[in-house]
Order: structure tokens, then C-alpha cells, then sequence
């Protein structure tokens, strides 16, 4: 897993979408910890749902075992 930053980018353009990216990023991750670390069964739910997904129109997805 890798995460990003806004500041991790170079490319002049892309500044928003790194910021874009970063939220989904940071969305799924604080789900995962909540849900695991602190048994939050919102958290949980939120991830197995097509939340993220939606919301990000398909810029995001997340992979499941």
C-alpha cells in the first residue's frame, strides 16, 4: 500500500487531483483503523459498502478478501 501526499507530487498540474487522492486515501484508511483497531462496526460497514466508490465516481476502489 502506498500513500500520497500533496506535496509528493512534482508535476505543477496535478496538485488538486494529488489532493483528491489523498483524501480517498485517507478516508479508507481511517476506516480500516477504526474498524479494526477500535471495532467500529460503522467503519466496517463503510468498507465492505460501495461508498467510497460512489462518492469518488469510481476514482477509487477497494480490494477485498
Amino acid at each position: 500500500m502506498s500513500f500520497i501526499t500533496p506535496r509528493a507530487t512534482s508535476a505543477a498540474a496535478a496538485p488538486s487531483r494529488a489532493e483528491t487522492i489523498f483524501d480517498y486515501t485517507n478516508s479508507a484508511s481511517l476506516a480500516f483503523w477504526d474498524a479494526y483497531l477500535k471495532g467500529d462496526a460503522r467503519a466496517k460497514s463503510y468498507l465492505q459498502s460501495d461508498a467510497l466508490e460512489k462518492s469518488s465516481h469510481g476514482a477509487a476502489n477497494l480490494s477485498r478478501r
